[in-house]
């Protein structure tokens, strides 16, 4: 047979745009479902093994200099060549000292304006971010040295025929905007008249500038943006899962600024921007200790009980150590090969690769809040180290999050940030679902369970309030319900691996009820009645509760009760 050509519902994982997840089959979108997130918060790992977080431009016209751009004393004229050989670029004149081109926006604590820029007639480049008449940062940047002559939160980078890229950046406030003045001097504002020119400029948060996005009369966003579902490569896959979560919050701030002073360094000291991060950019800090011994390095976390989770990669030490506010339930991990050492009992740890010698660390205690200490150390099993010069350990992506694992990365500068739930369902399909005998088939990669309160966690539900098909875990326990005139509730036996495939069918006809998992037949029910049933929720209740992680590769219905044979040919890996 042709599981494709029976199935009245195909859904793999490709074609998606906001708030759409296309199914395969049926063509003409009445079983394409529907997606929401509620923010701008989420991130996923993208088909370059990246994580992909959203960016956001928040200066308008941003290489389109005379128009909402306001200038005083100062000339602004389109067509000059840019770095690419074309005319897109443009030349900014002052015509009396100190001449000015600037635009308001508003963005709140550490974020970071950039812009290309040439010398002309002018050597200098005098920019920053402004907050009203309050604090200022400004650099001022050599366009023919390729140095920056005054200021100290800045960077310049040659992109070649005289072109840099010029980045400005601090945390002063939460209004203002960006100011450019061309300058003959390497101090400050210009004193005689002269030009610069300048391409594309960006405002964005953070202290790096990250890959440009135009924009015109609107801010703009890219990446996994609210209500965009999220095509995930984690693991080096070749084909994009798509990641469906619960809503969760990191509380710990500044998760990639480990030099900010919400992390306490005792005998550590961290070296800004130091290495490529898991996100593709120069935003990994250099974390190492500067005094021999037992030392610390952590953060402060609420009174709840969490996951930590920190993303590391060794520079002159092979291993790693988080503990717990007591400092007596450790886990260590070897950052060189991969690996777990020592874990406490009662602790949970975990490793996993993220591509290019970076690994995400994972903590899991029923701990009450406190410190989470974490640092490179030398050796497994021992939390004191020597002071080797600048040996230490890349660290990026510092996450606690109430719950008992961990979820996607979460960003934050100043704030906690909350990360909406997933939720991917279809209604109104009767039509598609055998409302006598059918087949219900689920494809994933179980990432975690839920073990977190609720009752338990749900992978697919087809059907409504009382009447439904549901498989679900309890704990890590693999389970399903048939629910009408009475429920058929069972566990499967089969205990779910983090990170394992499994496939999954539940075919159901009048006295004839199977499960089969991974190609072995798990459980049979001789229920004879069977629900009504019209909608499709993956990893929710038709109410949108009990929300798990995990990575959908395809769901199916069948509107016939398969056979046992073709049950196990289906399931099996």
């Amino acid at each position: 047979m042709s599981f494709f050509d029976d199935a009245s519902l195909v859904m793999i994982p490709s074609g998606y745009k906001d708030q759409k997840v296309y199914s395969v089959k049926p063509i003409d979108g009445t079983g394409d479902l529907t997606f929401t997130r509620s923010n701008d918060t989420a991130t996923r790992v993208n088909s370059s093994g990246l994580i992909e977080k959203v960016r956001t431009n928040v200066i308008l016209q941003s290489n389109t200099f005379d128009t909402t751009w306001g200038t005083t004393d100062l000339t602004v004229t389109s067509g000059a060549t840019d770095p690419n050989g074309g005319s897109t670029a443009w030349t900014i004149a002052n015509t009396a000292a100190s001449g000015i081109i600037q635009q308001s926006a508003t963005l709140d604590g550490l974020r970071s304006v950039s812009i290309y820029a040439k010398a002309g007639t002018h050597r200098y480049l005098y920019m920053g971010a402004y907050v009203g008449s309050g604090t200022q940062s400004y650099q001022v940047f050599d366009l023919q040295d390729g140095v920056i002559t005054s200021g100290t939160l800045g960077r310049i980078e040659s992109i070649g025929g005289g072109w840099h890229r010029c980045t400005s950046y601090g945390a002063d406030g939460t209004t203002g905007g960006v100011q450019i003045l061309p300058s003959n001097v390497s101090t400050g504002a210009a004193t005689t008249n002269g030009s610069i020119l300048i391409w594309k400029c960006q405002y964005e948060a953070g202290d790096i500038a990250t890959d440009y996005i135009a924009t015109t009369s609107a801010a703009v966003s890219v990446g996994p943006v609210a209500n965009l579902p999220r095509l995930d490569y984690s693991g080096g896959a070749t084909c994009g899962k798509l990641l469906l979560e619960p809503q969760r919050t990191n509380v710990n701030t500044f998760s990639e600024q480990m030099d900010n002073a919400s992390y306490t360094k005792n005998g550590y000291a961290v070296t800004a921007n130091s290495g490529i991060s898991p996100d593709g950019y120069q935003n990994a800090d250099l974390v190492y200790q500067t005094v021999s011994g037992d030392k610390d390095f952590y953060t402060t976390i609420p009174s709840t009980t969490g996951t930590f989770s920190v993303y590391a990669k060794a520079a002159g030490k092979n291993w790693f150590y988080i503990t717990d506010l007591t400092g007596a339930n450790p886990a260590y991990y070897n950052i060189s090969n991969g690996t777990l050492g020592t874990v406490a009992s009662g602790t949970e740890a975990t490793i996993t690769s993220m591509g290019n010698n970076w690994y995400r660390l994972t903590y899991y205690r029923n701990q009450a809040g406190g410190y989470q200490f974490f640092k490179p150390v030398d050796i497994d099993n021992s939390q004191s180290s020597m002071a080797s010069g600048t040996d230490g350990a890349l660290i990026w992506g510092a996450q606690v999050e109430a719950g008992s694992y961990a979820t996607s990365y979460i960003n934050t500068l100043s704030a906690a940030v909350t990360r909406g739930a997933d939720a991917c369902s279809k209604t109104g399909i009767s039509s598609l679902i055998g409302q006598t005998e059918g087949t219900i088939f689920y494809d994933l990669i179980a990432s975690s369970y839920n073990s977190d309160g609720t009752i338990y966690s749900l992978l697919m539900t087809v059907g409504d309030g009382a009447s439904n098909f549901q498989l679900y875990t309890t704990n890590s326990l693999l389970s399903f319900n048939i629910t009408a005139s009475g429920v058929v509730d069972k566990s499967t036996g089969i205990t779910l691996i983090n990170g394992n495939r499994y496939k999954i069918a539940l075919a159901y006809k009048s006295g004839d009820c199977a499960v089969y998992v991974n190609g072995v037949l798990t459980n049979t029910s001789t229920k004879s009645v069977m629900p009504a049933a019209s909608a499709l929720y993956l990893n929710q209740f038709s109410n949108g509760t009990y929300k798990a992680l995990n990575y959908c590769n395809q769901a199916l219905l069948f509107k016939t009760r398969l056979s046992n044979a073709d049950l196990a040919t289906l399931t099996t890996i």
